[in-house]
C-alpha cells in the first residue's frame, strides 16, 4: 500500500530540512534536549489521530493503531508550542535523576 501525504508547514517561508537552526528540523529539538519519544509522538500526531482526544500516545499504541484511514487529507501545521507542551508531559514522567542527567 502506498500513500502520499502533504508536507508539514511551519510558516509561509520555505523549510530547509538541512538547516540545524530551522525550528522545524528534528536535530534542533534533539539539541535542545527534547526526548525522542516526545518528538515521535508529536510527528505521528501531525495529520493522524487515534481518537478525538488523545494527544500523548505510547509508541506501542501508535504502532498498533496507526492506519491510513485516520490520516487527514488536510495539510498539517507544525506547532512548536504544542511540541513543547508534549515534551513537558514526557519529561514529567521521568525520574528526577534522569531529568537532571539530561
Amino acid at each position: 500500500m502506498r500513500a502520499k501525504l502533504r508536507a508539514v508547514g511551519h510558516t509561509d517561508a520555505a523549510i530547509d530540512s538541512r538547516d540545524d537552526l530551522n525550528p522545524a528540523a528534528i536535530a534542533f529539538y534533539q539539541e535542545l534536549g527534547y526526548l525522542p519519544t516526545a518528538i515521535v509522538n508529536y510527528l505521528a500526531r501531525l495529520g493522524w489521530s487515534l481518537d478525538d482526544k488523545a494527544e500523548k500516545i505510547a509508541l506501542p499504541d501508535l504502532i498498533a493503531n496507526f492506519g491510513l484511514e485516520r490520516v487527514s487529507s488536510a495539510p498539517a501545521s507544525f506547532d512548536p508550542d504544542k511540541l513543547y507542551w508534549l515534551a513537558g508531559e514526557y519529561m514529567r514522567e521521568l525520574p528526577v535523576a534522569d531529568r537532571a542527567a539530561g
